[in-house]
C-alpha cells in the first residue's frame, strides 16, 4: 500500500481498530509525515484525543478500517430497533441505544417497567 492509497481510505469520520488504540477511533484528519501517516482521531467511547505516527504496514497487518457511510435508514425516535442496528448507530454515529423489557432497544430512556419508545 501506498501512502496516497492509505490516506485516500482515512477520510474523516472512518472508524480504526488495533493496538494502537484501546478503543476503537473515529478519524478527524489525516496527514502524510515522510513515511508514515500522522493520524488524528478521537476514542469512539472516551472521546479522548488521539495523535498518532503510523508506519505503512500498520495498516496492512494491524490496523482494521471501517469506512464512515451514511446509514440506509434514519430512525425515528419511537422506532424499536434490534441489537444490530444499535451498535451501527453506535460506531457510525454515536448515537447510544437503551434496552427495552421485550429485548428491543429504543434512542431513549424509558420509565421503568414501560416496554413502549
Amino acid at each position: 500500500m501506498t501512502a496516497d492509497s492509505i490516506l485516500s481510505q482515512l477520510t474523516e469520520g472512518t472508524v480504526l481498530e488495533g493496538p494502537h488504540w484501546t478503543e476503537a477511533v473515529r478519524v478527524l484528519t489525516a496527514k502524510a509525515r515522510g513515511a508514515r501517516i500522522e493520524v488524528q482521531a478521537v476514542g469512539i467511547l472516551s472521546k479522548r484525543l488521539w495523535t498518532k505516527l503510523l508506519k505503512l504496514e500498520d495498516f496492512e497487518k494491524t490496523i482494521k478500517l471501517t469506512h464512515a457511510g451514511k446509514l440506509a435508514w434514519i430512525p425515528t425516535e419511537k422506532q424499536q430497533l434490534t441489537r444490530s442496528q444499535c451498535v451501527t448507530l453506535y460506531y457510525r454515529m454515536a448515537i447510544r441505544c437503551f434496552r427495552l423489557i421485550s429485548g428491543r432497544f429504543c434512542l431513549h430512556p424509558v420509565s421503568v417497567g414501560s416496554d413502549l419508545c
